[in-house]
């Protein structure tokens, strides 16, 4: 079993600013958690990920940032993957409450309200369809590597 408690998936970067603050709140936790960005080789002089937290960042390139994010899915080392985004943000302890929410089963998402303020910190395991209908929201999803082992998924693209 893999000491990597969460590999966190970037699928590509565009805002460094908003990639820095997202690596603050991935890699402040108390979780050992992978940090992958995937890349296409037109674009990996120009992926500039000098930061604070290049030590603890992973760079998966590819032909393709398709085949980049394929390729990170299925080496991740986490027990846990986590299909990130560079705008959001996370809340302490949110990997550690997602875990908590799936009960062992297979996923469980971390959605965010976003409003006039920027987005609202929030962990809701129990909404409906009609819930993330009536506010715009973004959601992340954590998702059992061994279910992705187990029923041989990988992203489409």
């Amino acid at each position: 079993m893999s000491s990597v408690t969460v590999s966190v998936i970037l699928p590509s970067v565009t805002d460094k600013s908003k990639f820095n603050r997202l690596c603050s709140t991935v890699l402040s936790g108390r979780l050992s958690v992978e940090f992958i960005v995937c890349t296409d080789k037109a674009n990996l002089t120009s992926a500039d990920l000098s930061t604070e937290y290049s030590d603890f960042i992973s760079v998966i390139c590819a032909e393709s940032i398709d085949d980049a994010f394929r390729t990170a899915v299925v080496n991740s080392e986490g027990q846990f993957v986590v299909l990130g985004n560079e705008n959001a943000v996370y809340a302490p302890e949110a990997f550690e409450k997602m875990i908590v929410a799936s009960q062992g089963k297979m996923s469980a998402c971390n959605v965010g309200q976003i409003n006039t303020d920027g987005a609202a910190k929030l962990l809701c395991s129990d909404f409906t369809v009609g819930d993330l209908g009536c506010v715009p929201v973004y959601c992340n999803y954590l998702v059992s590597k061994d279910i992705i082992k187990k029923n041989a998924i990988v992203p489409c693209g």
